[in-house]
């Protein structure tokens, strides 16, 4: 795969799970070539109605996830976690962008799964996401002004959606793991032929640029990364959503959810 940025390659890994009241814990597992820049890296996230979202971060002792038996699982020691899902609905992979200058492949691992995971002495079970992003080209020079990015879980089904804003717009918007067209998507709402899941944006989970909230800290990145890298803002929810059906009761689930503006875009 051809590279913008010499030697650049991220391959991403990003889980997450919440139990049916409402604790929310994402990971994120990543390996970066930047350069002469080097390194594994793991993440968390936790948070929920009525809780201080926390974050921890390792550049040892990641480990790697291992996909297999249609389910994903992760151990990273440095953070005391290990986790396992296991799917509902099937996998799903496409090559999201190919130019000359490289690719971005996206691989819905387990859009909905049966999680259990293990975070020091706590263990937490509920429905949960695994997706796994590779770049071979650097996000600050991918065709996108903002990135809307979010998943819905419920007993009954589930929904996990992409949309890109900019030169080359995308919409991608899976149901119960199967690719469904004709859908429109919003910071607070996802609709479709006949149905809609609206997201109540009542808990914040992270806000900010990451330059502060991601990155700060990675050594070596300030100097390879160009600030609209760093000054790109996240705002990352967790929702109590509802699916309207047509003919149908509705069912409500929890959302985790995201609205990314590349180096601080409008829109």
């Amino acid at each position: 795969m051809l590279c913008l940025v010499p030697g650049f390659n991220l391959d991403k890994w990003y889980f997450d799970l919440v139990t049916p009241s409402g604790q929310c814990w994402i990971g994120y597992c990543a390996r970066l070539e930047l350069g002469p820049l080097r390194l594994t890296c793991a993440m968390e996230l936790t948070g929920g109605p009525e809780r201080v979202a926390r974050g921890r971060r390792s550049l040892v002792g990641a480990g790697w996830p291992c996909e297999a038996g249609g389910g994903v699982s992760w151990r990273c020691d440095a953070l005391k976690t290990d986790g396992g899902w296991q799917g509902m609905d099937p996998a799903f992979e496409r090559t999201l962008l190919r130019t000359s200058r490289g690719e971005v492949v996206w691989r819905s691992a387990v859009p909905r799964g049966r999680a259990l995971l293990k975070v020091g002495g706590t263990v937490l079970e509920g429905l949960g996401h695994c997706e796994r992003m590779s770049l071979s080209m650097a996000p600050w020079a991918l065709p996108i002004t903002v990135l809307h990015w979010g998943r819905w879980h419920s007993d009954e089904g589930s929904l996990v959606w992409i949309r890109w804003e900019g030169a080359q717009p995308l919409t991608l918007v899976l149901r119960d793991g199967a690719e469904v067209l004709g859908c429109s998507v919003a910071p607070g709402r996802v609709g479709g032929d006949g149905w809609e899941l609206s997201l109540d944006r009542s808990t914040v989970l992270r806000d900010g640029p990451l330059g502060r909230t991601v990155l700060d800290g990675i050594p070596g990145l300030d100097r390879l990364a160009p600030a609209a890298m760093l000054g790109t803002t996240e705002t990352k929810w967790l929702s109590r959503a509802r699916m309207s059906r047509l003919g149908q009761e509705p069912v409500e689930g929890w959302a985790i959810h995201e609205l990314v503006r590349m180096g601080g875009a409008e829109g």
